[in-house]
């Protein structure tokens, strides 16, 4: 990657962590399945380390959703899975 893709991406990345908060609605997709997260909160562990609680619906085709949840993640593992930000 170059240096501009690699500053985009950060930009990028800093943006959505901007972004998160609770509330929030972001979206992981596959082929077979769809998880849709909602931000519960936003906390910091006791080494500085920013985590997000969420919960989660899993939809596969034809089956019905499940929901879990709370989870947790750190910030950073939060927007590398749940890149897409939906909108309400």
């Amino acid at each position: 990657m170059s240096a501009q893709g690699r500053v985009a991406t950060f930009f990028r990345k800093q943006h959505l962590a901007d972004e998160v908060q609770p509330g929030g609605v972001y979206r992981h997709c596959t082929q077979k399945l769809t998880e849709t997260a909602e931000v519960l909160s936003l906390m910091t562990d006791e080494m500085g380390i920013p985590h997000v609680r969420f919960r989660v619906t899993i939809q596969a085709p034809y089956q019905r959703p499940f929901v879990d949840g709370p989870r947790t993640l750190n910030l950073r593992s939060f927007m590398e899975r749940y890149r897409e930000a939906v909108h309400a």
